[in-house]
């Protein structure tokens, strides 16, 4: 199975983002001419998380990298309150925030309890498209700011929108 490419802006705007994939399969059952053939359409619940690969970079070139893409429109950033007002611990953020298939840089935003990951996102139509994200906790508000940079505006706003429903996802 292969990721083909992130869908357009408008059908991202209208909520077809999480549409499942229908792979059709079509079988012969028996040997030889005379068996039957069947068909059956399989619904794919596949998330974009599994084509994410981590990728290992030095601090400074997480950095650097992050000052390259830039802020809007390869930026796409939310400000969110967990479900029920109690935080994640930061082992269970760095294990939700590691679920979309990012490397977590463990020694970036540690003392502040938040999160940084890198990734490529391996599609057809863009090749590999290079993802950051960087989740911090601000624990007397009791909020997340999830903010993800992409060499790709879709593909920002798919992982911001794919790690914002991880994090408040019911433990």
């Amino acid at each position: 199975v292969e990721c083909l490419g992130p869908v357009d802006p408008a059908a991202a705007e209208a909520g077809e983002l999480g549409r499942p994939l229908t792979l059709a399969v079509t079988f012969v059952r028996g040997a030889g001419p005379g068996g039957d053939e069947g068909r059956v359409a399989v619904e794919l619940p596949i998330p974009l998380s599994k084509f994410v690969g981590p990728v290992r970079l030095a601090e400074a070139d997480f950095f650097q990298r992050w000052r390259q893409v830039g802020g809007p429109p390869r930026e796409a950033q939310a400000v969110f309150a967990p479900r029920g007002g109690t935080l994640l611990d930061r082992l269970e953020l760095i294990r939700r925030v590691g679920g979309i298939g990012l490397n977590i840089m463990d020694s970036i935003d540690q003392a502040a309890g938040g999160v940084v990951g890198v990734g490529i996102l391996s599609c057809a139509d863009l090749g590999k498209v290079g993802c950051m994200i960087r989740v911090e906790v601000n624990k007397e508000h009791k909020m997340y700011r999830c903010t993800v940079r992409s060499t790709n505006e879709v593909v920002s706003h798919m992982i911001r929108n794919l790690a914002e429903e991880i994090i408040l996802a019911a433990l």
